[in-house]
């Protein structure tokens, strides 16, 4: 223990002499909450919903079996109906599970359509109900009779947005955490061109009170940053921190371990600090500009969603920004997490197995 305890003196003196390590892992992070609150702090990007714009629009169907509406919309390609009772649909709505909830009624011979959607500015729900409109509008006039069929209602439920600043902030954490764990591995890299792994490797030093002693302190900057970053976005930009403490934490250290077991691996494949960070500049551009962090999911072409799915920083920035901002996500967080589970659990086998001195 006294040796690990060594371990982690040394290597926080090694990473605090470097003054660029303070500024990229601890200011830099805090410069860009500063700036995109300034851009974006009166911007909305509406209540984030699984909804995909470029593919289907959800809706949630409470409809008679007699109903020729229904069947209407059971025709239209770009519609993926689910039947449910009337409270469920509605219900599906308020937690944005779908774009409209669509509830067919008879009345003397009439359908009357109450088309329930979300009022935000990015919903999906006003063109949907306005396209049902228009094709029932269609449907009545194609008709002999002259009495009109179907009678639409739109009902728009006024709802809260989501600030563009108050998506942003948990991506741009989980980008620091990102970034702590790839490019902090990059210090072990050091330690083997300047022959200090070779001197470690002659000593009573086991690998593992050395990674050990690495992880931890990662896991201790990592929580710094979150403190910092969400300290100062609830104090400055009023973002909502929903979530307790516990869960904040658990998902920082959780995201830590993966990016810093994920680094470590990376970093074994390469003997200079300059192979190093060609290998991780390949990582993690994608994974910044695609894992949804800095703008919802559904704004990409659907081709990318394969990759967008297979990417850590996905399920991690999609975690983050529903246990802090207490909204739905894109998945269920037992799906973040386990997630990430199984890319710890697999990149640290891999860095544990790969792990050399020299």
């Amino acid at each position: 223990m006294k040796i690990f305890f060594g371990l982690l003196k040394a290597h926080f003196k090694d990473i605090t002499r470097d003054k660029t390590v303070i500024f990229w892992f601890f200011l830099f992070p805090l410069i860009i909450v500063l700036m995109y609150g300034a851009i974006f702090s009166e911007g909305s990007y509406g209540t984030m919903s699984s909804g995909s714009f470029d593919q289907t629009f959800n809706l949630s169907l409470s409809a008679p079996s007699t109903s020729t509406a229904a069947i209407i919309f059971e025709n239209i390609p770009v519609f993926a109906i689910t039947r449910v009772d009337k409270d469920l649909a509605l219900q599906n709505l308020n937690d944005n599970n779908t774009d409209v909830a669509v509830i067919v009624e008879e009345d003397s011979g009439k359908e009357i359509v109450s088309v329930h959607y979300n009022s935000d500015q990015n919903s999906m729900g006003f063109f949907v109900a306005n396209f049902i409109k228009q094709v029932l509008t269609e449907a009545d006039l194609q008709m002999s009779n002259v009495t009109r069929r179907y009678e639409v209602k739109e009902i728009a439920k006024e709802i809260d947005s989501l600030r563009m600043i108050d998506y942003l902030l948990p991506g741009i954490l989980a980008m620091a955490l990102m970034q702590l764990g790839l490019f902090g591995s990059m210090q072990f890299v050091s330690y083997r061109e300047r022959h200090i792994t070779k001197r470690l490797a002659l000593a009573p030093i086991s690998k593992a009170s050395f990674l050990s002693s690495e992880v931890l302190l990662r896991l201790m900057m990592g929580l710094v940053q979150g403190v910092l970053i969400l300290s100062l976005g609830f104090l400055i930009y009023k973002v909502p921190i929903n979530g307790s403490l516990a869960s904040i934490f658990g998902i920082i250290v959780l995201g830590s371990m993966v990016f810093i077991s994920l680094g470590y691996f990376l970093c074994s494949f390469t003997h200079t600090s300059e192979a190093a960070m060609g290998v991780i500049q390949i990582i993690q551009f994608p994974m910044m500009f695609l894992s949804g962090i800095f703008f919802p999911m559904s704004f990409l072409p659907s081709s990318l969603r394969p990759i967008v799915k297979a990417l850590p920083l996905t399920y991690l920035g999609d975690g983050m920004r529903q246990i802090i901002l207490g909204v739905s996500g894109e998945f269920s967080m037992l799906t973040n997490v386990s997630v990430l589970m199984g890319w710890f659990v697999v990149t640290f086998f891999l860095a544990v197995k790969s792990f050399r001195w020299e």
